[in-house]
């Protein structure tokens, strides 16, 4: 069996990852020395399913402390903080991401007094320890699991949960691969899951990999097979589970939750215990990834629709409690599903609200983080806004925090940029008019105009160089407290060396594949724009468009704010290396 993710040499190696978007018909390894290769293989898919992700990401983080190794402990502990919360931010909705990540940090702050090579050293443990358990807990999920089906089943699943998602065989997969084994003769229904298609091209192959008796599907066929009693069974995997049993996963999850229900056929989420988040109630808190317009406007190697067509592509849906038989974890079943239920089969495994460490608090951030946000929805609900004073500001970061936070700041430097220049100007030429006796009114001098244009440009830019200064540290300080807007942030940290008048061309040279926002642009958006809406979207590059924080700029003194999805500047980063 291929091995698709693998550390290779010692606490200084580099991280080893089979790229699935190659498959099937290439087999393609990654080789990732650097966290921000690793944050791309994420990112672009090339490592997927939640244990995988959480997997990569532990040894992702010892890429990011290769030049540590020299450094002081608090040089280290700085360095480790780093690499951890920007590889937080490859994907929202995975939880094993953050729960990884959480460990690695608790288990550095447990190394006391320890030097940072006997610190890496220590990690590179822990994060062979975490590939080694899912392994473990893919094979406990596969017994639990297997007993659920019975002789002759025909089993649906979705998307991919096998191999390819885990360190192990699996975790819906690893049910159906156990009941191949134990000879129930079942055949698996595999649905394309579109738009990325993973069930055709990743799920089909490991079932063909394996032996097992399989059938592809389209998504649309799904209630049809039902209809016809080709399927005894349906199994999914999860990529976050809330405290209640609300089960997030690929979307289509929950179609397929409501298709079984309706046909009274039983449906089964596999998954391990690191996957539930007790932090959430319920589903509703889950974050949901929304991806790229191309994922559904182009496919098979061409465009499959029209220019410019609105899409919507959120990455995940969530199947309700109430819709799911049973979860499957390597703790045992949860059957029927209740939040008394899983906290007792689970007990302590699960991810609590409860910090061990300084460095668990990323979970309640982030949905902090996620309430603030719907609440702003909430403030903007009926609330309408001039078209022409939206402005093209592409920020992915809360809405109202931002100017919230720098306001008053950002108020006071444009009085500043605008009055004192002004004010300075009439000063120093009435000065010049008493020393050098300029006839008066002043105002029909042309000594005094000259005067008095010379002092203004230079007071203007000596402001404006002021502010801008001011205004950088304004974005390292949002950037470094990590703000959010549903689960992308400000990759700041990529254009902190930028200058603000220059921010058009740069935002095109990183930004290559979005496209060009004229005037033209701005107002067909501007007007294709619900009075209601709490943000706008960008048709054909689903950029969230922030609304109400120009109010004190034009366009003119901020030109196109920068800001957009995170992977678009980090796709922009690596091409510029």
């Amino acid at each position: 069996m291929i091995k698709t993710i693998e550390w290779i040499g010692e606490a200084d190696g580099h991280l080893r990852l089979l790229d699935q978007t190659a498959l099937p018909t290439e087999t393609v390894f990654l080789d990732c020395e650097t966290p921000e290769q690793v944050y791309a293989a994420i990112q672009r898919l090339s490592v997927r399913g939640a244990p995988a992700i959480g997997v990569s990401a532990a040894y992702g983080v010892l890429t990011g402390l290769r030049e540590a190794k020299s450094q002081d402990r608090a040089a280290f502990d700085a360095a480790l903080d780093k690499v951890c919360t920007y590889l937080a931010e490859s994907r929202p909705t995975a939880v094993n991401l953050f729960w990884a990540l959480d460990r690695m940090r608790r288990v550095a702050g447990e190394q006391t007094g320890a030097e940072p090579l006997a610190v890496r050293n220590r990690l590179l443990e822990e994060a062979r320890a975490i590939e080694i358990e899912d392994r473990e807990m893919c094979a406990a999920m596969g017994r639990f699991g297997a007993e659920l089906i019975n002789q002759g089943d025909g089993v649906l699943t979705h998307c991919n949960t096998g191999a390819l998602a885990t360190a192990g065989d699996g975790t819906a997969l690893a049910v159906i691969f156990a009941a191949h084994e134990a000879g129930k003769g079942i055949h698996v229904y595999a649905d394309e899951t579109r738009p990325l298609l993973q069930g055709a091209r990743l799920t089909a192959w490991e079932l063909q990999q394996r032996g097992v008796p399989s059938t592809l599907i389209c998504d649309s066929m799904a209630a049809w097979v039902m209809k016809e009693g080709r399927v005894q069974a349906v199994i999914t995997g999860s990529d976050r589970i809330a405290a209640n049993g609300d089960a997030a996963n690929k979307i289509g999850t929950y179609g397929l939750s409501v298709l079984a229900k309706a046909h009274n056929i039983p449906f089964y989420v596999a998954a391990p215990s690191s996957t539930f988040d007790m932090t959430l109630e319920s589903g509703d808190s889950i974050p949901i990834e929304q991806r790229k317009s191309i994922e559904i406007t182009n496919g098979f190697g061409k465009q499959t629709a029209p220019d410019n067509c609105q899409t919507y592509n959120p990455a995940f849906d969530v199947a309700p409690a109430e819709n799911i038989t049973a979860l499957i974890t390597e703790k045992g079943v949860i059957q029927p599903v209740t939040t008394e239920n899983v906290k007792k089969v689970l007990g302590s495994a699960v991810n609590s609200s409860t910090s061990e460490t300084a460095s668990d608090s990323g979970a309640s951030e982030r949905n902090e983080s996620n309430q603030k946000t719907e609440d702003a929805k909430e403030t903007t609900e009926g609330k309408t806004t001039n078209g022409k004073n939206i402005g093209p500001l592409l920020l992915a970061c809360q809405r109202n925090t931002f100017w919230q936070a720098n306001g008053d700041q950002l108020t006071s430097t444009a009085i500043t940029i605008l009055g004192a220049p002004i004010i300075l100007a009439l000063m120093v030429s009435g000065l010049c008019a008493s020393v050098f006796g300029l006839e008066k009114p002043l105002y029909n001098n042309p000594i005094a105009w000259t005067i008095n244009g010379v002092v203004f440009v230079s007071f203007w830019v000596v402001f404006w160089m002021i502010a801008k200064r001011q205004f950088a540290r304004n974005l390292l300080h949002l950037h470094e407290h990590g703000i959010q807007y549903n689960g992308l942030k400000i990759a700041f940290d990529e254009i902190r060396e930028l200058r603000i008048r220059h921010f058009e061309t740069v935002f095109h040279r990183i930004l290559p594949s979005l496209m060009k926002i004229s005037d033209k642009y701005h107002r067909r958006v501007a007007n294709e724009a619900k009075q209601t809406s709490a943000t706008l979207y960008l048709s054909s590059n689903r950029v969230v468009v922030m609304k109400h924080v120009l109010r004190i700029f034009n366009r003119e003194h901020l030109v196109r704010v920068f800001g957009t999805i995170k992977e678009r500047l980090h796709k922009a980063h690596s091409d510029r290396d």
